[in-house]
């Protein structure tokens, strides 16, 4: 299932940092439902979340709620708290700017001031031992210079280790959007999902 959140890409409603974990939570809830599961041949005993990016934020924190999940792969994670901790709001104020073009929002100030507001809560770091409960696979991308895999990937990797969760993290050499390494990334996930899957 492939979502557009909302106020992003034409979905209604305004987007905010922290309406992206429950709009997954709502979707991952509503595959699991016996009749729609049914519908859509759906395997409930199977379901992972995979997300890029901001995207990798968001699997990793809705996966925290979600306890059927079966695993979780966040690709480049980008977290709102380390961006606070290591002083990059400008680059994340920048960022909602930029992105703005295909977001639906009342202002760059106003979803600059959610993750503000938010960022413990959104922090990949938040609540990391209920994620130790699930599958988790991580890829950093070597070279990336929007969510630096040194502040926002590696730590919750420890973390995780730390607790002897089933975690695996993989290190592709490329940038942010795993340009001309997509095939490698491919595989990564593909391979990681159908072990965990059997």
């Amino acid at each position: 299932i492939h979502m557009n959140h909302r106020g992003a890409w034409g979905s209604e409603g305004n987007y905010l940092f922290t309406n992206l974990k429950d709009d997954l939570i709502a979707i991952a809830k509503w595959a699991h439902n016996p009749a729609i599961a049914d519908q859509y041949d759906i395997d409930t005993e199977n379901i992972f979340l995979v997300g890029h990016s901001m995207g990798g934020q968001t699997v990793l924190n809705a996966a925290k709620d979600l306890p059927f999940i079966k695993g979780v792969v966040a690709m480049a994670a980008y977290d709102i708290g380390a961006a606070f901790r290591y002083k990059m709001e400008k680059d994340l104020f920048l960022m909602i700017e930029t992105e703005g073009q295909c977001l639906k929002m009342n202002s760059a100030s106003e979803v600059y001031e959610n993750a503000l507001m938010n960022q413990q809560e959104l922090s990949v770091l938040n609540r990391y031992d209920e994620l130790a409960k699930r599958n988790v696979l991580l890829i950093e991308a070597v070279f990336d210079t929007i969510a630096p895999p040194e502040k926002m990937l590696r730590p919750l990797a420890t973390k995780l280790a730390e607790l002897n969760a089933n975690v695996s993290y993989e290190s592709i050499q490329s940038n942010h959007s795993f340009v001309g390494q997509r095939m490698k990334l491919t595989k990564i996930v593909g391979e990681w999902i159908e072990k965990i899957y059997h």
